[in-house]
């Protein structure tokens, strides 16, 4: 399994007590279950299983090659969960606001060393920007991560965590799925908008893409979350659409 590490920010703001480390385990726990189950499916073309969560998230019109694309990215989050060598830090991003000294993202190029491509800097007379209370949790892709257009294999994404991310209220399915919403982004090179430049969050708004424009829908980061975690918990089931809000956030 990946490792997993909890970070300050800046490696100095902030800190995960033992009570939220074991959720945000828990939540890599039940990401790394569903991904072993739905790539496994996929590498039958998911006979067996019901179809409708693919059609739902992903449009109508497979053939035998989208169904080789879809296993493929499964198989690389399935293989970044299962290399002992990668590792998933967790970021505590709240309070940002109550430091007196500001924070930022350093976006250095470090194609020598992956675990250190997302540096935090603490800088001085620098307004800061807070975190959105709405956010979940959220990662960067930055200029480093790709190499010929495409994720670079190699990279050990910092997901940076809010408040909702650790209440107890908030279901563990959902905090999964945010999970895998990040590392698509970083491992197969998800999106958050549609064509059109629109963000593209919750079920009801990913299954309206999925009919607009199927191919659009899918690259983007919450569809997939839906239909990996979907395996774990609606195995055999339709897609219930509404009344269930996405769980992830901004880039």
């Amino acid at each position: 399994m990946a490792s997993i590490l909890y970070d300050k920010f800046g490696g100095k703001y902030g800190n995960f007590d033992d009570r939220e480390k074991l959720i945000l385990f828990s939540c890599v726990c039940m990401a790394q279950t569903a991904t072993k189950i739905a790539y496994e499916a996929s590498l039958s073309s998911f006979k067996g299983y019901n179809k409708d969560r693919l059609e739902t998230f992903f449009g109508k019109g497979w053939d035998e090659e989208d169904y080789d694309n879809l296993s493929s990215s499964l198989g690389k989050i399935n293989n970044f969960f299962n290399d002992s060598e990668r590792l998933i830090t967790f970021v505590d991003a709240r309070g940002q606001k109550k430091n007196s000294k500001g924070i930022q993202l350093f976006r250095e190029v470090r194609y020598d060393i992956p675990s250190e491509r997302h540096q935090e800097h603490c800088l001085t007379d620098l307004n800061l920007i807070p975190i959105d209370p709405l956010t979940v949790c959220y990662v960067h892709k930055m200029p480093s991560v790709y190499l010929c257009g495409a994720p670079y294999e190699g990279a050990n994404p910092r997901i940076y965590v809010n408040t909702p991310m650790l209440e107890a209220n908030y279901p563990m399915d959902h905090k999964a799925e945010s999970v895998l919403h990040e590392l698509s982004h970083v491992l197969i090179d998800t999106v958050d908008k549609d064509a059109a430049g629109r963000v593209v969050y919750t079920r009801e708004t990913c299954a309206m893409l999925a009919i607009i424009d199927p191919m659009q829908a899918r690259k983007i980061a919450d569809a997939w979350s839906f239909v990996i975690i979907d395996f774990l918990i609606r195995p055999n089931k339709r897609n219930d659409l509404f009344g269930e809000n996405s769980t992830c956030t901004i880039l």
